[in-house]
């Protein structure tokens, strides 16, 4: 069973979505209250190399009977100005000093946010089969300001926003966070209270108040490098991307249904739906790309440290980065040739050390020994998955209630195309639920990459057995209908 033409179905898809937005100049909106002016100390974790870049994420939401009916750009403008009191960093700059790091000087200069309005209906977003999902039509419409790559980090708001107004009553807020001063779980903090503010103006602040206590990742004295940490063994320097480099990838988003996680896992012999999934597409990548035997395919997810039990806790409302980049090395002749539950248990050993209370400590004592010095290691030997299932973008609610889809806006992040990738629960407007991975890939490997996933898929299923899916309640019309949604 094949996929055909992937590529060139994204294509048409894109090309049919055409219609026009409107967008306004853009404005710096600053905190509504006056703001310390002082500056602000980052963890190595926020200074890190690999995170000098922007991270950008998308809610879309249709008019709903009984939801708001106020304009929401003047809603989500005015709580943001509120939301700034609080996280007034956000409004301030980075600056270069001393060994390579970065500061924030919080300036209270603002963030930057356009208005847009677009001659279409929230429903031209969507895709036929698996609803609305990235890659969104016009998305460098919907979000303007968005940058690519390691561009415009310092001396640049550190927040790009904006609200594109549609003519069915829906909207779309997009937005750019700078990587170096929060990750996605504090993206999703912010994001969080300013939509509180604005579901309710009355409201004095934030039900919870955010704290920087960056010093909490403060290194050793002296440092102390417990671990190895192959993620950053960069022998040669890092190529510096153009923003039109990063383009040259396509988008594509891959659902898997729920019932194909189950299989995965099965067959991948994981406990962790991740661990399956994550195997799945690192093994599937590779062979898609052809990459060559010799070469040693590495493979790095971040690990959010703020509720590994035993590790020194963070404070409550911490919106730092906060993750640690553990590495998988193995050949890419085992990668490709040995079943998906040797890459599974591999991500899982790795997961596991990770988790241990002094490796979070090892890799800020090692950065701050090679500061400046050590990026993560690139090259399309190298693959990042971004677990951002248990995040809940889609609950955020401006008084529009749940979105149709929240999570991030486009693949194409980090500093180097086509090497991070996120994945995402994702339900259907059936209400299926499942994984959803968000990727670019070159186009003469989209098609085999969607069919190397499918076909490994379709065996799990098999694998499974007729009596175990329908014990699960899956008939094998199902097991068919799964095998088709991909």
């Amino acid at each position: 069973m094949h996929l055909n033409n992937v590529s060139e179905c994204v294509r048409e898809y894109m090309a049919s979505k055409r219609f026009t937005i409107h967008v306004a100049e853009p404005e710096l909106v600053r905190p509504e209250k006056p703001t310390p002016c002082e500056f602000k100390y980052l963890s190595n974790i926020d200074n890190q190399l690999g995170l000098r870049n922007h991270i950008p994420f998308a809610h879309i939401y249709r008019l709903q009977k009984g939801g708001s009916s106020a304009d929401p750009v003047r809603l989500v403008r005015r709580a943001l100005s509120r939301a700034l009191v609080y996280y007034y960093p956000l409004a301030g700059r980075l600056r270069h000093t001393e060994n390579e790091k970065l500061v924030v000087e919080c300036t209270g200069e603002g963030v930057l946010f356009r208005e847009a309005d677009a001659d279409a209906t929230i429903e031209q977003l969507k895709q036929t089969r698996i609803g609305f999902v990235p890659p969104f039509p016009q998305w460098d419409r919907l979000l303007v300001d968005d940058v690519y790559g390691s561009f415009s980090v310092t001396d640049s708001p550190l927040l790009r926003m904006q609200v594109t107004r549609f003519a069915c009553g829906g909207f779309v807020l997009a937005y750019s966070f700078n990587h170096c001063v929060c990750d996605a779980a504090g993206a999703l903090q912010f994001i969080t209270a300013v939509a509180e503010l604005a579901r309710n103006p009355h409201l004095p602040n934030p039900s919870l108040i955010p704290v920087w206590s960056r010093e909490s990742l403060i290194p050793g004295s002296p440092p102390s490098i417990s671990f190895s940490h192959p993620e950053y063994e960069n022998p040669k320097p890092n190529k510096i991307y153009h923003p039109s480099d990063f383009h040259t990838h396509m988008q594509s988003s891959l659902f898997l249904p729920q019932a194909a996680v189950s299989a995965i896992k099965t067959l991948a012999g994981a406990s962790a739906s991740f661990d399956a999934v994550a195997a799945l597409f690192w093994r599937s990548r590779a062979r898609a790309l052809g990459l060559g035997n010799t070469d040693i395919a590495r493979f790095l997810f971040p690990v959010d440290t703020r509720y590994l039990q035993g590790i020194s806790p963070l404070p409550k409302c911490y919106y730092g980065a906060a993750v640690v980049f553990p590495c998988v090395s193995v050949p890419v002749e085992e990668l490709s040739q040995q079943p998906i539950s040797y890459a599974a248990s591999k991500i899982a050993m790795t997961k596991q050390l990770a988790s241990q209370p002094e490796y979070r400590s090892s890799v800020i004592d090692y950065l701050e020994v090679y500061q400046g010095k050590v990026g993560f290691r690139g090259g399309k030997e190298a693959f990042v998955i971004s677990d951002q299932s248990k995040l809940r973008f889609t609950d955020v609610d401006f008084g529009w209630g749940r979105a149709v889809y929240g999570g991030p806006g486009r693949a194409r992040t980090g500093n180097e195309p086509g090497m991070v990738a996120a994945v995402v629960s994702h339900r259907l407007e059936n209400g299926e639920e499942g994984l959803l991975l968000i990727f670019t890939m070159t186009n003469e490997a989209l098609d085999s990459f969607h069919n190397e996933v499918l076909e490994t898929v379709a065996a799990a299923i098999e694998v499974e057995g007729k009596n175990k899916i329908q014990s699960r309640g899956i008939s094998s019309g199902k097991a068919s209908a799964v095998k088709s949604a991909l």
